[in-house]
């Protein structure tokens, strides 16, 4: 919790907001998980073993349903709060170190024209997903990550000698 509290200080200044939201998604996994296996609300850093970290990959891959790619991902960042609690010497030593989380090689497939075209046609009740549509196109269209459109704004735009707009 305190890396997390001193982590939301630096949004902007260094950190995403989105890697903070990811350290707080898996600051409330990882309570859920206590509460779920250890019936109790905290555990002292010196309790956390292997095993700990082998159940906590096994609850969110039965209890959350997490694929083992979104497991690792959270294994990592608590990894790196670990490493956190190391250099601020609560830990003398990284009780994770020879714990490696596996993960797996996946194919992405790629839409087909015919499939863009009726995701752009779709049209859905609230504004909400009809911008999340949107906002999905425009990055199939220009090769831009979702990360990369939330920053968009008016000064990525130049024109061209032609008076075309380019990102």
């Amino acid at each position: 919790r305190q890396h997390n509290a001193l982590t939301s200080d630096l949004i902007g200044k260094g950190v995403a907001k989105r890697t903070f939201n990811q350290y707080m998604v898996t600051e409330r996994k990882l309570c859920a998980f206590i509460k779920s296996r250890l019936h109790t609300d905290d555990i002292p850093l010196k309790s956390l073993t292997i095993k700990f970290m082998a159940d906590f990959e096994h609850y969110l891959k039965v209890h959350d349903k997490n694929e083992q790619n979104t497991a690792s991902k959270y294994l990592k960042i608590l990894k790196k709060v670990i490493r956190y609690a190391i250099t601020n010497q609560w830990l003398l030593t990284n009780p994770f170190d020879s714990f490696h989380c596996r993960s797996t090689q996946t194919e992405r497939g790629f839409l087909t024209k015919a499939e863009l075209k009726l995701i752009e046609e779709k049209t859905f009740l609230t504004e909400r997903l009809s911008i999340i549509r949107d906002i999905f196109v425009f990055g199939c269209y220009t090769g831009l990550s979702y990360s990369d459109i939330i920053q968009l704004t008016s000064r990525h735009i130049s024109k061209d000698d032609n008076g075309t707009d380019w990102i």
